[in-house]
């Protein structure tokens, strides 16, 4: 067991060894205090928890001498009892052990203490000044006890059933209460199941009530929708028959009981809220606190609001009023009285609908409602005039609108604009361009300003910056932004940090997940890392096995690099393999710390969170129609005043169907969305891009929508194109010529799409070189960010152009592109420039480069020692040729690693012989037989051993080199370490997407934690 349980587990014999070691035996029995007496009878009984609860009683009555300890002994002695010390000592700890590792023997134990024995442990609970109970040499700490016990799930819960059953009983309601709320908030409310608010007293005292509510009230985002059913029901049970209606037409519901109910106010149902009295209504809006509490509604239904706005709107508040709307809360997200609204109350209400964000949905009508608002509030004002008083309901506006801003209004306007969440990508773009007009060279200064608008910078002109004004972005709050920025953006930032050779002032001063776009070429050749400024720095998987190798080189402490940052990513199973048991229980936490940056196969939940988060994207075709059909049905189902040619009696996708539909917009039939009207498609177009699910003829019939209300591709503007996300798939090779694609900005919203054909992609790069005036050997590393998918389309003589020097700081990025693999084959042999000759690359080389390693030739591979094999990324394994997947040793093929494993193709396993194939069924096991390590070096293709860094803080257990290690155990779905199965023995990179291994001398380790825990 842990030290900390020990500290009071072991009080009674810490007591009892007191009065041994401090007494003799005396020959006359002494009469005992008759609960002392009790005390002994149970300790004889093994009845330990209720002689701790006896102790404690006596203690609080009775102050405590040297002589009780022996004459508790001698009476122990005189009923034949023979303990020992250890005897006693063993007793004691596996029955209280028990209670706090098998809470329902605790519960069993609670059920059968007396009244005052149970009177005493609430007590204890309840009371949080008597923290200690002082027995002359020995402490019992009370409070660390009480800690220990509310902290425990399993105890939790058995000390909130027994309260539940017995202290209403035993204790005043006020103090059952709260006890009840501290076990309850330590549950985060998982103990609220349905059937228990049936099991709470219906008679409680006014106090009692309101605080137990309160409760309630705290954890209502916490329960499930039918705890909270049943938690309304209670309240309301209690609440109508305190109340003084005397018959149904009189309300129950008044001021002080929306008050109580709270947020289960959204429970009440239409008719009780058209009953609620005027006056009362009218006093809860008065309450200083209605707002705060109608702030937090955030499931109320359209209905229900409506029925509290109408009630408002019958006593004495006028609707209209500034203060009125203030108070409204969440109901002013469903305000529906706008005639003879006036501009300046629209204004207030559009100030106010910032919080409908948090509704959980009908965002379609709140979305029309902010349309509706801002059509009011402009009425005989331009745009610039009321820009800045629009509040986010300017994510409304078209491009049209947008467009007619004059950049003084822009400037204006800019501490509004440069907040608002929601802009589409267009958007930003015009906005920025307004804001930067009169900007002839961006200013630290000017940025500064922009926010949210920061994104719609183009790359030239980040790259066109001065340095010093980019390091201070860089220091200030705006570069919270820079996240937002697309990877050609990023990379102009990044080029213009680390150019004329100075690495050092630029790269430690980039932060967060920027960092992870910094080059492994670039790390290489910075000398100043250390484990201080690598924080509060993301880092990708190369990076991190990279870095990790390179400080450790200089770092004596583990737990130092185990504690930096994302340092943790970079550790491999050679890492752990040398660490001694000792070491690794020492460092363990480190690794329990960082499940959000582990492998899926790793220390199951993640795993279960990423399938769920996958379900959610990879719906069935029969669940979207389900939604599109639903959908349809409650929408309004208006047809147009003056339809397109061939649209009369055709109901088009209005904007709310589009914002609802989400993904479900994928079954709209092509000829409805050709019969989509003009301001719907520019609404939402952006929405529609997004969708996945949309067949060639739907983009087609989109595109198509897109060319009769923008005209001609060639008319079309930077932030036209960036909106149109796949639907740009359905332009023909003619109609990508005719795109302005002179910024790499428009290029690199067009190559976010994978799914061009290579077609596409060549007019795609020819647009940009012809538009930009550049050649191949032109391109800036982020023009090839920019440039993405497109990149693939450049034949083996263009890709030869391209600069090592940009080449190689965008090696990562390039390396996610899944080209051809002559493509990749000449992308190879760029990275050869740059890291040498492939036989003596190293892992976090092979995971920098991606899907470029498989342009290795089939005896390059057959010289990459099988510990790098499960350095390849997924998406390099499924771009090896088949052909020369084979040439892959049985040994290569054994040591790939679950998930390099399961990314081998069909066509790649037809290609095994049959030795492969069972190796192949090894690695995706995770299994490792020592066949392996008995095979002898001429039955597989020479090859050159990749050099074992020397890592001073590791220490080799049993004096084994790495590479003899017959077995390795690797974590499977236990949290603690004593659950391992075999698997395969390689350098797998820790939290990569190999599962780890460890070497068979942690098996002790794993039995010492299986002791501990």
């Amino acid at each position: 067991m842990s030290r900390e349980p020990r500290t009071y587990i072991l009080f009674l014999f810490l007591f009892l060894s007191h009065g041994m070691a401090s007494h003799r035996v005396p020959d006359s029995r002494q009469d005992l205090y008759p609960l002392l007496q009790k005390m002994a009878e149970e300790i004889i009984d093994g009845s330990y928890l209720n002689a701790l609860l006896d102790l404690i009683q006596f203690q609080s009555s009775h102050g405590w001498t040297a002589d009780l300890s022996h004459r508790v002994l001698e009476y122990l002695n005189s009923r034949n009892v023979a303990f020992t010390i250890p005897s006693l000592q063993a007793a004691m700890e596996n029955h209280l052990e028990q209670r706090l590792y098998q809470p329902q023997k605790l519960l069993e134990d609670l059920k059968e203490t007396d009244a005052q024995q149970f009177r005493t442990a609430m007590k204890c609970l309840l009371e949080d000044k008597k923290d200690r109970l002082e027995l002359e040499d020995v402490v019992i700490d009370l409070g660390e006890i009480r800690k220990q016990a509310l902290q425990s799930p399993g105890v939790n819960r058995s000390l909130f059933l027994i309260t539940l059953e017995r202290c209403f009983q035993v204790l005043n309601s006020l103090e059952c209460v709260e006890i009840l709320g501290r076990v309850l908030k330590g549950s985060s409310g998982s103990f609220l199941q349905p059937d228990i608010p049936g099991k709470l007293p219906r008679h409680l005292q006014e106090d009692a009530f309101k605080n137990l509510s309160a409760v309630f009230r705290d954890l209502y985002d916490q329960t499930s929708a039918h705890s909270q059913r049943a938690v309304y029901t209670w309240m309301t049970g209690i609440l109508q028959t305190s109340s003084n209606a005397t018959d149904d037409s009189v309300s129950w519901v008044s001021a002080e009981n929306l008050w109580i109910l709270g947020r289960y106010m959204v429970h009440l149902s239409f008719e009780e809220i058209t009953k609620i009295s005027p006056v009362e209504i009218g006093l809860f809006i008065s309450y200083d606190n209605a707002t705060k509490q109608l702030d937090t509604v955030y499931d109320i239904t359209p209905d229900l609001a409506q029925a509290f706005l109408e009630r408002i709107s019958s006593s004495s508040f006028d609707m209209r009023n500034t203060s009125t709307i203030h108070r409204l809360g969440l109901l002013v997200c469903f305000y529906h009285d706008l005639d003879l609204l006036d501009a300046a109350v629209a204004q207030v209400l559009l100030h106010q609908m910032i919080k409908c964000s948090h509704l959980r949905g009908f965002q379609a009508g709140v979305q029309k409602l902010k349309a509706n608002l801002l059509d009011i509030a402009t009425e005989n004002q331009t745009l610039n005039e009321t820009l800045g008083s629009l509040s986010d309901a300017v994510v409304g506006l078209t491009h049209s609108q947008l467009e007619s801003l004059s950049p003084e209004a822009v400037h204006g306007a800019i501490s509004t604009l440069n907040q608002v969440s929601g802009w589409a990508k267009s958007q930003v773009i015009i906005l920025s361009a307004k804001y930067l007009a009169h900007e002839k060279v961006l200013s630290f200064y000017n940025v500064s300003q922009m926010g949210v608008l920061l994104a719609g910078v183009g790359t030239q002109a980040f790259y066109s910056m001065d340095r010093r004004d980019l390091l201070q972005v860089l220091r200030s709050t705006i570069s919270l932004h820079v996240s937002d920025l697309s990877p050609a953006q990023q990379q102009g930032v990044l080029s213009k940090m680390i150019e004329a050779g100075d690495t050092v002032s630029g790269i430690l001063e980039i932060q967060g997940a920027f960092f992870k776009e910094v080059s492994l070429f670039n790390l290489r050749r910075e000398p100043g890392f250390n484990t201080t400024v690598l924080k509060e720095k993301e880092l990708r998987r190369s990076q991190a096995l990279f870095l990790f190798e390179l400080l450790s080189k200089t770092t004596r402490r583990p737990e130092e690099l185990l504690s930096t940052g994302q340092l943790v990513k970079g550790v491999t199973c050679s890492h752990i393999d040398a660490m001694n048991a000792d070491s690794f229980l020492a460092q363990f936490h480190y690794f329990e710390n960082n499940l959000s940056l582990l492998s899926p196969y790793q220390f199951p939940d993640i795993l279960q969170q990423t399938a769920s988060k996958m379900a959610g994207t990879l719906l069935p075709k029969e669940f979207l129609w389900a939604v599109f059909e639903s959908v349809r049905n409650s929408s309004e189902k208006s047809l147009s005043s003056d339809p397109s040619p061939g649209c009369h009696g055709v109901v088009a996708p209005s904007s709310g169907d589009i914002f609802t539909l989400a993904e479900a917009n994928a079954c709209w039939a092509p000829e409805d969305l050709l019969c989509m009207e003009e301001h719907t498609f520019i609404r939402n177009v952006e929405l529609l891009g997004a969708v996945r699910g949309f067949d060639q003829p739907q983009l087609m019939t989109l595109k198509e929508k897109a060319v009769q209300f923008w005209d001609m591709p060639s008319y079309w503007k930077e932030y036209h194109i960036v909106s149109l996300g796949r639907i740009a798939l359905a332009l023909n090779e003619s109609e990508l010529e005719q795109l302005d694609l002179s910024s790499i900005d428009t290029v690199a919203s067009l190559s976010q799409q994978t799914e061009w054909t290579p077609g596409q992609a060549k007019s795609i790069l020819q647009g940009f070189l012809e538009d930009a005036g550049y050649r191949i050997q032109d391109l800036k590393s982020f023009h090839l960010v920019g440039l993405g998918t497109t990149l693939c389309a450049m034949n083996i003589t263009e890709v030869s152009l391209i600069k090592i020097s940009e080449f190689r700081v965008v090696v990562a990025r390039i390396g996610t592109l899944l080209c051809s693999t002559h493509v990749l084959a000449e992308f190879k042999r760029k990275a050869e420039v740059v890291f040498g000759d492939p036989a003596k690359w190293s892992g976090p080389v092979l995971q920098e480069l991606g899907t470029i390693a498989a342009g290795l030739t089939k005896e390059e591979l057959q010289m990459l020692d099988k510990d790098l094999m499960p350095y390849f990324q997924p998406s390099a394994i499924k771009c090896l040729p088949a052909e020369i997947f084979k040439e892959l040793s049985a040994e290569q093929i054994a040591s790939l690693g679950p998930e390099n494993a399961a990314a081998v193709t069909p066509a790649q396993r037809r290609q095994l012989s049959v030795l492969q194939l069972q190796s192949l069924q090894r690695a995706l096991d995770g299994a490792k037989t020592r066949s392996w390590l008995d095979t002898p070096p001429s039955a597989s293709p020479a090859r050159t051993v990749s050099s074992a860094s020397t890592l001073g803080l590791w220490t080799q257990p049993d004096g084994l080199a790495t590479d003899q290690r017959e077995d390795c155990i690797c974590p499977h779905s236990s949290p603690w370490p004593s659950a391992f199965v075999q698997c395969t023995h390689s350098p797998t990179v820790l939290g990569g997407p190999e599962d780890t291994c460890y070497s068979s001398s942690l098996q002790n380790s794993a039995t010492q934690l299986k002791e501990e825990f």
